[in-house]
């Protein structure tokens, strides 16, 4: 089904003010634009798709579904009704036709790019204009004019591997030459899947820790945090030195390395020797060296890699505590960054001890419990359960306490 421009930019706005936390009544800045939001994953991107370009792809897909279907009765049908000789001239391309054909049209020009001969017996192959090698058209990678003999070389026949078969089409961008919705996105969207590159930030999606945290990197790396500086610079009327130094502007680099409150909290973590060095590089790459080393920090033997994702999380919670609440350094970051991390270490424990040379042993336990009451007051209980740091379960109890209000039993469930 061919979407309305109109209900695509509905949709798209939809999807991002629920990003951003936007309603009606409380509009909330766009940190970043959504031609950048909308790229794959690899290229900086959070791989949401555009609306308009995910309808092209899905469109694109229905021509694919009629080439490849060409026997079925609903495929003949069109063919005979729309690619007749009256419908290919210049007159007849203007004329009335279905809602199909329509959504046809608007995916084809997708579904074409992504096609690429199969070479047989060559005929039907122009050997510099068609795209019949991996890297694309031949033409397209060769600069500078043609020699008159060569121009004139217009078959593959030279490189026929089958004189008997026909030539065919398959799909250029997947291994087993069928369609390809991820493929077919990207040629919708203009980019081409072969010249796409390795963005370094595909390891923001890899680092070992939370979900929200790694979005909070990506938008440290694409230096869109909302930052005292960086909200002046989108128009708002602030002042951008760093309020709880009032020494630099409040830049991101500011924000978790040069601060006075980040300073001491990275000499209280005692940062890995050998990886002192990367506080002078750039934002970006500081991240990324941080959150792909095997380095092990000396409290428990955490792996560093969990531990700073954590510490730069509880600068930014900190940061926002004193702009918002108190006014005051809360003087725990160093120590609430060690229980995070020591807890989202112990969650995943037991798999990365199975992928490590070096068993860690890290010997804690946990206790969950929680109580309830029937009313408010009326026969209440509580009770719990221990676990170790790998999860497994140690002991567990329950109890009733009499007749007591729901919140008293929240307080005494042990």
């Amino acid at each position: 089904m061919l979407f309305l421009l109109k209900i695509c930019n509905t949709i798209d706005k939809k999807i991002r003010d629920f990003l951003w936390g936007s309603i009606e009544e409380k509009k909330r800045m766009h940190m970043l634009n959504w031609q950048t939001v909308t790229q794959p994953k690899e290229l900086g991107g959070l791989g949401l798709f555009q609306t308009r370009h995910r309808n092209q792809t899905l469109l694109a897909k229905l021509c694919w579904h009629l080439a490849s279907e060409h026997e079925a009765l609903w495929a003949r049908m069109l063919t005979a009704k729309y690619l007749s000789t009256r419908r290919l001239t210049e007159g007849g391309r203007n004329l009335p036709c279905s809602r199909i054909w329509v959504a046809c049209k608007v995916g084809g020009p997708a579904y074409v790019k992504g096609l690429k001969w199969t070479v047989n017996n060559g005929s039907s192959i122009n050997f510099w204009k068609d795209f019949w090698l991996p890297c694309g058209p031949l033409r397209s990678i060769i600069e500078g004019l043609l020699h008159r003999d060569e121009d004139q070389l217009t078959t593959a026949t030279p490189f026929a591997l089958n004189q008997e078969t026909e030539d065919s089409l398959a799909w250029a961008f997947s291994k087993d030459g069928l369609f390809s919705l991820q493929s077919a996105y990207l040629l919708a969207r203009g980019s081409n899947p072969l010249n796409l590159g390795i963005s370094s930030m595909s390891w923001i999606w890899k680092a070992d820790t939370h979900p929200r945290i790694q979005f909070f990197m990506w938008m440290c790396s694409h230096n869109s945090l909302p930052t005292s500086e960086i909200l002046g610079l989108r128009g708002l009327n602030l002042n951008p030195i760093c309020t709880i130094c009032h020494q630099e502007n409040e830049s991101v680099d500011h924000l978790l390395r040069r601060c006075n409150v980040a300073q001491d909290l990275w000499r209280k973590l005692k940062v890995p020797r050998e990886l002192l060095f990367t506080f002078d590089q750039l934002v970006e790459k500081w991240l990324e060296l941080n959150c792909s080393t095997g380095a092990v920090f000396d409290h428990l033997g955490i792996l560093w890699k969990v531990v700073f994702p954590m510490g730069i999380w509880q600068l930014w919670l900190a940061r926002n505590k004193f702009h918002f609440r108190t006014s005051v350094v809360d003087k725990l970051i160093h120590t609430k960054c060690i229980k995070e991390s020591v807890e989202f270490f112990a969650i995943g424990a037991k798999d990365w001890c199975n992928k490590m040379k070096k068993v860690i042993r890290v010997a804690w336990m946990k206790l969950n419990s929680n109580g309830s009451a029937l009313g408010n007051p009326s026969k209440a209980g509580g009770g719990g359960l221990i676990r170790d740091h790998q999860g497994n379960w140690v002991r567990g109890y329950a109890r009733a306490h009499g007749n007591t209000s729901s919140s008293i039993a929240e307080l005494v469930p042990a």
